[in-house]
């Protein structure tokens, strides 16, 4: 990524940003509750952490016919991926408690299933949330030339395909993340991070190994290959779910992709390019609130990190009424599968080459 020299202007201050998060934080007063996790987000997590422990002994104890041990090392990575949006990110954003150490504690559950809160915390809190779709700054979209993800990437012949290849890349990147990205970022930040941070880095993805792949070799009978299968199906399913999740926010159609100007400036204050470069999408369907943990209402995430995902569906109509007032746009889909359809046609177009709006 590029060096983060960048400024938003301010023009008359931030009065989008201000008015509409003194507005919730009125409604939250009024309504007599904080601002972090409640009792519903406690228990649905335990029931999260209980299934994926059931999965995983389940597994490694081959309680089950060896045919169906597959389609449940898939299940166990889509819950720690329910897990992560759910516990781990809001732990991760300080949304949890209003305890620092319950957040910091509870966000190693990131790094038990692999990934790292370490690596999360500089590159989503500290990257993708203040320089979201800026191309060269957002990490999220700041991807190998295999992909053509803004207009201001170079376009090569092969990414006319980039919108059905692109579904087998987002499998892999579970895989990506515990296996390369993690240990390149840390390299790249090594003269920023702690030896304290480090220590904990290398631990958990130490016990990550041991857990998900020397144990159930040590303990399953089934074959060598059989277990890394299984294992890789934890990975894909996971991966898969969490990168579509995110991409679906912020690469879809109206959506804007701004590039600073020479001087470094985004002509926009921050709260209101946050309206120009994010989507919800199928904020109407209770189901999938529950288990993607609020990520489905980004408008409100990304204005405000540090509100718990619980308060998303009813803080909505304070944003999107005060979006009406300052004239500022907010985009949803009226649902997920019309969001991936969206994702695709605008991944069709940058991959032809398209003049897409910046």
């Amino acid at each position: 990524m590029k060096s983060k020299k960048i400024r938003f202007t301010t023009g008359n201050g931030e009065q989008f940003l201000t008015v509409v998060r003194q507005r919730v934080d009125q409604y939250l007063n009024q309504q007599g509750v904080h601002r972090y996790a409640t009792w519903t987000t406690h228990t649905k997590v335990i029931l999260h952490i209980a299934l994926g422990l059931f999965l995983y002994f389940s597994i490694i104890w081959q309680l089950f016919s060896p045919w169906i041990l597959f389609p449940m090392s898939m299940l166990l990575g889509m819950v720690s991926g329910f897990i992560g949006v759910n516990l781990c990110h809001d732990c991760l954003h300080g949304s949890y408690s209003a305890n620092p150490r319950v957040n910091l504690y509870l966000g190693y559950t990131y790094d038990f299933v692999g990934l790292s809160s370490l690596v999360w915390k500089m590159t989503h809190n500290a990257g993708h949330h203040i320089y979201t779709n800026i191309p060269g700054l957002d990490p999220d979209i700041d991807k190998p030339f295999l992909l053509r993800l803004t207009p201001d990437d170079k376009h090569y012949w092969f990414h006319r395909w980039q919108s059905v290849y692109i579904w087998l890349l987002y499998s892999l990147v579970g895989i990506n993340w515990i296996f390369y990205s993690d240990y390149a970022t840390i390299v790249r930040e090594i003269n920023k991070i702690s030896r304290r941070d480090l220590l904990i880095f290398f631990a958990f993805k130490a016990i990550n190994f041991l857990i998900f792949l020397a144990i159930p070799m040590y303990v399953m009978t089934l074959p060598w290959w059989q277990i890394l299968l299984g294992y890789l199906g934890y990975q894909v399913a996971g991966g898969f779910a969490v990168a579509l999740v995110f991409q679906l926010a912020h690469m879809v159609e109206n959506l804007e992709f701004p590039a600073p100007s020479k001087e470094g400036t985004i002509d926009r204050p921050w709260g209101e390019h946050e309206m120009y470069t994010t989507a919800n999408f199928g904020t109407k369907n209770i189901f999938l609130t529950y288990f993607l943990g609020g990520l489905n209402f980004q408008i409100e995430h990304h204005l405000m990190p540090y509100v718990s995902h619980v308060h998303y569906p009813s803080i909505a109509p304070i944003v999107k009424k005060t979006a009406a007032e300052f004239n500022l746009p907010y985009r949803e889909s009226p649902s997920m599968l019309a969001a991936i359809a969206s994702h695709w046609r605008l991944l069709r177009e940058l991959g032809r080459g398209t003049k897409i709006k910046n």
